[in-house]
């Protein structure tokens, strides 16, 4: 059985995960007791990253024995090869693992993500303000006998 001595997070995901400029943040409970209660993401996100090979160094050289990447479609792929292509051609051993979080719900076989929810209660409560709004304006304009032009 594995014992977690510490979590770190990759500012940015894969994007700053290399080299003497990697930007990681100790995930201690401090840090993560309240994340569940605001959307988006508390490490940032990017698109791309360095080279996979780059990647598997770092966490080697670290002592990285597992990486947990949240995200859809293209961050699992991402962590697919990683692990398959990169990790278990050079023996190293880490253990991957995946968890589903998207506003697109783009990943394969899953009905929602967590993410997803997130993304459409933040716009029906701007469509309900927006259409409460409209409502005080032509009710405002209807009480001073404004004339509304479309």
């Amino acid at each position: 059985m594995s014992r977690v001595l510490c979590a770190w997070g990759s500012d940015r995901g894969t994007g700053r995960f290399v080299g003497t400029f990697c930007l990681c943040e100790l995930l201690t409970r401090k840090v993560v007791q309240n994340v569940h209660l605001s959307g988006g993401s508390l490490l940032g996100v990017s698109r791309g990253g360095p080279i996979i090979s780059e990647i598997v160094d770092n966490m080697k050289e670290r002592g990285i024995n597992m990486l947990f990447v949240l995200g859809g479609n293209g961050t699992h792929a991402g962590a697919n090869v990683i692990h398959k292509e990169e990790c278990c051609r050079r023996g190293v051993k880490v253990d991957v693992v995946g968890v589903p979080k998207t506003i697109d719900n783009d990943i394969l076989l899953m009905d929602k993500t967590f993410g997803f929810d997130t993304a459409v209660e933040e716009a029906q409560r701007a469509i309900n303000l927006a259409y409460i709004k409209l409502q005080i304006f032509i009710t405002f304009c209807d009480l001073f006998d404004f004339i509304l032009i479309a």
